[in-house]
């Protein structure tokens, strides 16, 4: 199966690791399109965190290591409301490539979707 081929208009993206994926995750939400983003088993807090950094325009080690300041805390937590009803879904199951393909038929309004594939 070929998910490229099966859900276009959609665009699938395979990334290799999360910085990739956060960092496109992140300009497709500035420009207003809807993103699916299957982690591919892999632990969803550390993309998470990347994907809010970038939104908030925040250094990732700052809110890793608590050095972030009062201000940059404010953006983070704006940057967290705005994801929490914006673009970007996450689903970091064990999917296979039919279970991305029901998943993304029941989000039609989708316009890209990124896959973690991680290096083996």
């Amino acid at each position: 199966m070929n998910l490229k081929d099966e859900l276009y208009p959609i665009e699938v993206i395979y990334t290799k690791n999360d910085d990739t994926m956060s960092a496109m995750a992140t300009q497709f939400s500035k420009q207003g399109k809807k993103c699916l983003c299957f982690l591919r088993g892999a632990p969803s807090e550390s993309f998470t965190r990347k994907l809010l950094c970038a939104l908030a325009d925040v250094a990732y080690e700052k809110t890793r290591d608590g050095t972030a300041g009062e201000a940059e805390w404010v953006r983070f937590a704006n940057a967290a409301k705005r994801l929490a009803s914006g673009n970007v879904q996450m689903d970091s199951t064990t999917v296979s490539d039919k279970e991305i393909l029901a998943k993304c038929k029941g989000f039609p309004s989708a316009d890209v979707v990124l896959i973690l594939s991680l290096a083996k």
